[in-house]
């Protein structure tokens, strides 16, 4: 299976440092400074590589064609075709051939001898020789497939030549004019350009179609029908079908013309059996992320042909419902009630290729609004309609079925950056809120970041607060709030300078604090401390018991009172919020505290106002302090322990001292009698207490045995 070269070459020629992309229904390129341009494309398919624009198979037996949007099988031996579904590849068109007779004779066709062979990128043809004729296949991926019958008469004579087409097991769904509609596949027989047709019809299940024209020795008869699929996905045009002489606003009948490798825009004349037309396109915009910031938007076109005067100027209308899950006369509608991206422009009136419309500010805004749902789709119609008169005034649009320079074709340009995802706050107050995020990533260079809010809560953040901070850091202080309020907050980054509608991202919802000065009116202050705005702290302690504590405190009515108690010879904390509290008049509320089994304490306390942060200290004491009672004994020469000052008093260690002094002998005997005669004194004459001589004596037990203990 072979695949046409032009994408080989392309990948072999140098294109710079730009980056592109090719998807199923797109193209993008990477312009450089953080822009990237978007261009619409008829579907490709997937060779299991890559997107293509077709594949294409070619046996000795069979040729077979395939592309997004059409597929072909062309058989080499009974020189006939069939068409299948793109996507299902069930049969849509079973078979169809040609017979040839000449002056009323059947003929027989000796060959079928495949001649030439070309591709390109949109296109791939070849000839059949049938001897007596030749008939040239144009497929186009985007979607049709033209055969053209090219008769020479070389009879000697002038001649009636018939070509006559069955369509296989075909039942037709509608015919209308020269358009006959198979289901998948409509056909156009062109019969307005060579007026050949000398009938169509029904026959045991199959469709014959009859091309016959009488013509002089040596000339050529030619004859092009084509085979287009119904894909009301793209495009297609509205007839208003009311005949009432009038292109009307809102016409009574209105039928969709599918299939067709045109799209009509502007007035029939009163003669004709439709009023006027109007057309729309719609694109898949899924692979453009909903993040990004459109920069820039332009509708490029071919217009075939003009019919009369042509329609002079169109219209280019932003469609709010999607066409292809609407009816006809609901389109035609839309096309009345959407948004104007262009109006009055002259480029439809007159034929040529590379045609363009830049949409301006209203195509990018509402190209942004259209992100989300993945789709956009443009109406088309004359600028002035109206009532009818002997001119006819359309245009028509090259289709995307046809091989046009370029298909309708939609190019955007945009601004590409992460969303912001994490947006946090940091520190919430009364009329101010701290916010961080992380920088997201980008395609560009970030130089700034918009910050949007809303109030209350919204999804819709769309209100800018700050249009750019002109800085990469990631944290912002805002300003300017009401205290006790609901915000919802938004940030999106400012890539390369160019500005944001409105940001993208998490939103962040937010109620500021409560703001006491709200809620006052400063007063006057005076040296006697008069005035209306003091606002304090007050404590009242009561000794319930030795152990047993109560602690009033008493603030201003406003306060969202706190208060932490530091126990400093434990080293804990103990910090109480939300406090039950009781009015004590109009201005004040009091909370009280009781201290339970306080022995051998000091307490640090701090209260403050949650809303202002003032605060007061305030230290409790125990009055019944044992440390400081020891210390008081010891100074007053009252030295006995009870254990409460440990198991050495300051009279009983002078009595180890002393025993020490005696052991440092060469004998330790004499060391132990002079040590007994040191207690034992200081006992008798009641120096030390019984307890003080047993634990002195013990001390020098073990004294004894240590320094009796020798080192060989």
């Amino acid at each position: 299976m072979s695949k046409y070269l032009f994408f080989l070459i392309v990948f072999l020629i140098p294109v710079g440092l730009a980056q592109a992309e090719v998807g199923k229904n797109f193209d993008t390129v990477d312009l450089g400074n953080g822009l990237t341009q978007w261009t619409s494309h008829y579907d490709r398919i997937w060779d299991g590589d890559s997107w293509e624009n077709y594949i294409i198979s070619n046996n000795p037996i069979q040729l077979e064609f395939e592309s997004g949007n059409i597929s072909f099988v062309f058989d080499k031996v009974s020189c006939d075709f069939k068409l299948l579904d793109p996507e299902s590849k069930g049969i849509a068109i079973e078979q169809y051939d040609f017979t040839l007779n000449i002056d009323g004779f059947p003929t027989i066709l000796p060959i079928c001898t495949l001649e030439s062979f070309l591709q390109s990128e949109d296109r791939v043809s070849f000839t059949i020789n049938q001897g007596l004729f030749k008939t040239l296949y144009d497929m186009n991926p985007s979607g049709s497939m033209e055969w053209t019958h090219e008769i020479d008469n070389n009879e000697g004579k002038a001649s009636t030549f018939t070509i006559i087409e069955t369509c296989t097991d075909c039942i037709v769904k509608s015919i209308d004019g020269n358009r006959i509609d198979f289901g998948l596949y409509t056909l156009d027989t062109k019969n307005e350009v060579h007026n050949t047709v000398k009938e169509t019809r029904a026959d045991k299940g199959d469709y014959i179609i009859v091309y016959e024209k009488t013509i002089l020795d040596k000339e050529k008869l030619v004859i092009d029908p084509t085979f287009t699929i119904n894909n009301p996905t793209e495009d297609t045009y509205l007839r208003d079908d009311d005949d009432d002489d009038v292109c009307q606003v809102s016409p009574s009948s209105v039928t969709e013309i599918t299939g067709a490798v045109v799209l009509r825009v502007g007035k029939a004349n009163a003669a004709a059996g439709g009023d006027c037309y109007r057309s729309w396109v719609e694109f898949p915009i899924s692979s453009i992320p909903d993040g990004v910031q459109i920069i820039n938007v332009d509708f490029d076109y071919d217009i075939s042909s003009i019919a009369g005067s042509g329609p002079d100027f169109c219209d280019y209308i932003g469609l709010a419902s999607q066409p292809t899950i609407r009816t006809p006369i609901q389109i035609w509608g839309d096309i009345n009630s959407g948004t104007v991206l262009s109006n009055a422009d002259n480029g439809c009136d007159s034929t040529g290729i590379n045609k363009s419309v830049n949409l301006g500010a209203s195509g990018n805004s509402y190209v942004q609004s259209q992100l989300p749902s993945d789709w956009l789709a443009i109406g088309i119609k004359q600028d002035i309609e109206g009532a009818l008169d002997g001119t006819i005034r359309f245009t028509s649009f090259c289709a995307e079925e046809d091989a046009c320079t370029p298909d309708p074709t939609i190019t955007i340009t945009y601004q590409s950056s992460d969303a912001i995802t994490d947006l946090t706050a940091t520190d919430i107050r009364s009329v101010a809120v701290d916010l961080a995020w992380s920088a997201p990533s980008s395609s560009g260079t970030i130089t700034g970041y918009q910050i949007n809010s809303t109030t209350p809560w919204n999804s819709n953040v769309a209100t800018i607060r700050t249009n750019n901070t002109g800085t990469a850091t990631t944290s912002v202080t805002v300003p300017g709030l009401t205290g006790s309020t609901q915000y919802s907050f938004r940030v999106a980054a400012w890539v390369d300078s160019v500005p944001f509608v409105n940001a993208t991202g998490n939103v962040l919802n937010i109620t500021t604090d409560f703001d006491p000065t709200s809620s006052f009116t400063p007063g006057t202050f005076s040296t006697n401390f008069t005035g209306t705005d003091v606002r304090d702290i007050k404590y009242q302690r009561t000794n319930v018991d030795d152990t047993t504590i109560l602690l009033n405190v008493t603030a201003d009515n406003d306060f969202e009172l706190a208060c932490n108690f530091h126990y400093r010879f434990a080293n804990t904390n103990n910090t109480h919020t939300n406090i039950a509290n009781v009015s004590v008049n109009a201005n004040e509320d009091m909370a009280s505290f009781q201290f339970n089994n306080v022995d051998n304490e000091i307490i640090n306390v701090l209260c403050w106002d949650q809303y202002t942060n003032a605060s007061a200290p305030f230290l409790l004491t125990q009055t019944a302090f044992p440390l400081l009672e020891q210390l008081q004994a010891f100074r007053s020469g009252e030295f006995g322990t009870s254990g409460n000052l440990g198991i050495f008093d300051f009279i009983t260690l002078t009595a180890i001292i002393l025993s020490m002094m005696g052991m440092n002998r060469v004998n330790e005997t004499v060391g132990v009698v002079f040590s007994i005669i040191v207690i034992g004194g200081l006992s008798v004459f009641q120096i030390i207490p019984w307890y003080s001589t047993l634990t002195a004596s013990l001390a020098l037990i073990l004294i004894f045995t240590i320094a009796s203990t020798r080192k060989d």
